[in-house]
């Protein structure tokens, strides 16, 4: 029985292990993935590495946004049908490529919360014909605007992001729990 905890035990180290990345010293040890859908069915999904050691992750414009935490940032744009749009890559390898990009994350509550200032977000980049953006406030209004202008969707007040954590922390933490549960039974001697 004490073997099978310590391997139990041995796994969960190892999966942990394999979850981290390593960027020019910053260890990126954070990740979730979003959803944002408007009323009139448009999508917005999103996935992120983050530095988890941070409170609040960030980025705000174009450059180099390491010292905000975040290594990567990736946003899919869906029509009301499901059919994907396009992807846009705001934050490669801890570089954003997008001037208007406003992007915060809560590394304690797991929520997005816009800026600092007034829970402002833009996301996704307005450069080319088809590209798209959303942008508002967080528990504010948002709209999701082409790059033509026109809004193709909004959500008029209480605008919220799902975040979903990443499946491998899932499995990390129903592995440590089922370990502690383990651990707590103690067996019967006759």
């Amino acid at each position: 029985m004490k073997l099978r905890k310590s391997i139990i035990g041995l796994m969960g180290c190892v999966l942990a292990s394999s979850s981290f990345c390593v960027n020019a010293g910053i260890l990126y040890n954070g990740h979730n993935d979003f959803t944002w859908t408007g009323e009139s069915g448009y999508a917005v999904t999103g996935s992120f590495n983050y530095d988890s050691s941070m409170p609040i992750v960030g980025a705000d414009g174009p450059g180099d946004v390491l010292a905000g935490g975040i290594q990567n940032l990736s946003v899919s744009f869906f029509n009301p049908s499901k059919a994907l749009l396009y992807t846009v890559q705001n934050i490669s390898k801890g570089i954003s490529n997008y001037e208007y990009l406003n992007f915060h994350f809560d590394t304690l509550l797991k929520t997005i919360v816009g800026d600092d200032v007034n829970g402002l977000f833009n996301l996704g980049q307005d450069i080319a014909s088809g590209d798209m953006h959303l942008n508002g406030a967080v528990g504010g209004e948002s709209n999701l605007i082409n790059f033509a202008a026109v809004t193709l969707d909004t959500i008029q007040s209480g605008t919220e992001f799902k975040v979903v954590p990443e499946p491998t922390s899932l499995a990390l933490f129903t592995l440590g729990l089922a370990a502690l549960v383990s651990r707590g039974r103690k067996p019967a001697h006759k």
